[in-house]
């Protein structure tokens, strides 16, 4: 279980704010984004992709970070991802799941491109990705920086 963390470097204000760890699953080669909001006093925090076997790694890095985890979040469906969401709402069971509309999946929001989602005082915008799949998308954080792999 390779993890690779990153924070922000950038001279903005906001991005200082942004924490941003990259997390990777050798078995699916796949990878999992935590950012959250670490000056605001809550902490706020989303999960982008969360793959269901490292779900007790993401929870545990989320409390050892202090954070509160208000979003688990898919940029498209894959069976990985999707239960790795209903996992984390299970043991978690304050956190919201969000997925496109377009993905007919069952979510407790379903997003547009074009729409904000908010966490702290910092923002992901949702861009259309046009991936392998008519529906995927694309994060952008308040700094402009690219989450996700397509």
């Amino acid at each position: 279980m390779a993890t690779s963390a990153y924070t922000t470097s950038s001279d903005s204000a906001s991005s200082a704010k942004l924490l941003f760890r990259q997390l990777f699953e050798k078995e699916s080669s796949t990878y999992t984004y935590l950012l959250a909001d670490v000056c605001h006093p809550d902490k706020p925090a989303l999960l982008i992709d969360p793959v269901d076997k490292m779900v007790d790694r993401d929870i545990s890095l989320v409390k050892e970070l202090g954070l509160k985890l208000i979003y688990a979040m898919n940029t498209h469906v894959h069976a990985d991802h999707v239960t790795g969401t209903g996992l984390i709402k299970t043991k978690l069971p304050g956190v919201k799941s969000i997925i496109s509309k377009a993905s007919n999946s069952k979510a407790d929001r379903l997003i547009e491109a074009g729409e904000k989602i908010h966490f702290g005082d910092l923002y992901l915008e949702v861009w259309l990705a046009q991936g392998f799949l008519f529906y995927m998308f694309k994060f952008v954080a308040l700094c402009y920086m690219e989450i996700g792999r397509f």
